[in-house]
């Protein structure tokens, strides 16, 4: 039985490793990622998790430093009232997007950053910030928008595909998306780093 085990870990890892190394989009590779992780604890072996999570996180940061400059990743996703609304609805503008959860709290930490730095920018036009919640639960996700009353629009991926195609491993998580609709950067400063993000901002605002 433990020969017949390590063969079919064998065959599993195979495959993934495969899967990974020949991975050129980062929503491909992060398929791939829910896929492994779902099976990598029963791995008998702890190289094969190791060698995985080693090619996973060099193919991850190949991938990211590769689609800086890229066209950013569309989405369409809902709003709490139920209307749809596209990335592409907002070129000409630059975009940064929060990805967050119900569930985390160093996310919802940020609001009053966000707030600040949304009120720093009231007056431009060319400028957009979307919440994008992660993997939650409708009503937890509109609980969550109840107590902490965002003022900026917030959109809810309840497949994780925006995480997926933004390399999102974690959250919170944030973007910033250039007037061309495209990636500046894939982890930018959190709102409360408002010194660096503001610089940033700034820079491609013209300011």
């Amino acid at each position: 039985e433990l020969q017949h085990r390590s063969l079919k870990d064998f065959l599993f890892y195979t495959l993934i490793r495969e899967a990974i190394d020949s991975s050129d989009q980062l929503l491909t590779l992060n398929d791939y990622k829910t896929l492994y992780q779902s099976y990598m604890q029963q791995l008998a072996f702890g190289s094969f998790r190791n060698d995985i999570d080693r090619r996973y996180n060099y193919k991850l940061n190949l991938l990211t430093s590769a689609q800086l400059g890229s066209p950013a990743p569309l989405f369409k996703l809902m709003d709490s009232s139920g209307k749809m609304h596209r990335l592409e609805d907002f070129k000409g503008k630059l975009v940064y997007i929060d990805l967050w959860a119900s569930w985390c709290l160093p996310c919802r930490l940020e609001t009053p950053y966000m707030h600040s730095l949304i009120k720093k920018y009231s007056n431009r036009s060319d400028i957009a910030f979307i919440g994008v919640a992660i993997s939650d639960k409708m009503q937890d996700w509109k609980r969550a928008l109840r107590q902490d009353k965002p003022r900026w629009l917030q959109l809810r991926d309840n497949n994780t595909y925006v995480a997926n195609a933004y390399a999102a491993t974690s959250v919170p998580r944030y973007v910033l998306i250039d007037k061309r609709g495209n990636v500046l950067n894939f982890n930018a400063p959190a709102p409360s780093e408002q010194v660096k993000l503001i610089a940033i901002i700034d820079k491609e605002l013209g300011n």
